[in-house]
């Protein structure tokens, strides 16, 4: 919404922030009726303090996320203090391919790979990896995801953190409700043998380059998506991390 329209973010962040609620269309954020303490939430507060976030983006995305609660019974209240606090705060791909044209913007906003079975497949212990040492089918969504880009397209990547660390993880359980996260897929795509060099024979494809944004960095900083730059993300931490994507217009 920011890229797309950046006065339209500003005035949703400080009528919120001045009133409580804020309506696009028919559309009203505001937090959850069982979790309006949010509203005495102060920039001191402890709970405040450990999400580590500047306050009015807490005040955009926490407000969203409660009114989008799962059901009265758990009810996202805007911290995360444990595994239950970070299973509320998980963006589901149904919620945010809702999200993206209701609140964002978009016209059009369609979910690759996300189902439930998808998701749940991708993580399997033994299953997962015996997969994806066989195949390529990551690289090749990778390449259209780039070729999306280059047409215009936003395209939101569901991820495991890990990967922009460039660690491997096939925990599925923990994986999904701790760690599962979005992040905006800005090209520079590069596949690189063992010797570092460009390639285009996906069964050589050793590292990946590619940039990324995600929440919580300066957005005109965009960065490879894994440390050291220099090597490149490994096939085995993005297959391992990846679930699927958005794409958006």
């Amino acid at each position: 919404m920011i890229k797309r329209d950046p006065q339209a973010y500003e005035k949703l962040a400080k009528e919120l922030f001045r009133t409580g609620e804020y309506a696009i269309g028919s559309y009203v954020i505001g937090p959850h009726e069982k979790a309006l303490n949010m509203y005495e939430t102060k920039p001191t507060d402890s709970d405040y303090i450990s999400m580590g976030m500047y306050e009015i983006d807490w005040i955009v995305l926490a407000t969203t996320r409660s009114k989008e609660s799962l059901n009265s019974q758990f009810v996202y209240n805007g911290f995360e203090n444990g595994n239950i606090d970070m299973l509320k705060a998980v963006n589901w791909p149904d919620l945010l391919t809702r999200m993206c044209k209701e609140v964002a913007g978009f016209t059009n906003a369609k979910a690759h790979g996300l189902s439930f079975n998808s998701i749940n497949n991708k993580k399997r212990i033994i299953s997962a990896r015996i997969h994806d040492y066989f195949s390529n089918s990551d690289l090749e969504e990778l390449l259209e995801i780039d070729r999306l880009y280059k047409l215009g397209k936003t395209i939101l990547l569901m991820i495991d953190a890990e990967m922009i660390d460039d660690k491997s993880n096939y925990n599925s359980f923990v994986s999904i409700g701790n760690n599962s996260h979005w992040i905006v897929y800005e090209g520079g795509l590069q596949f690189l043998d063992i010797n570092k060099q460009t390639t285009i024979y996906l069964d050589n494809v050793k590292h990946i380059k590619f940039k990324i944004y995600t929440w919580g960095e300066n957005p005109l900083k965009s960065r490879f998506i894994t440390k050291p730059l220099v090597d490149g993300l490994s096939v085995k931490s993005f297959k391992s991390n990846y679930y699927g994507y958005i794409e958006a217009q």
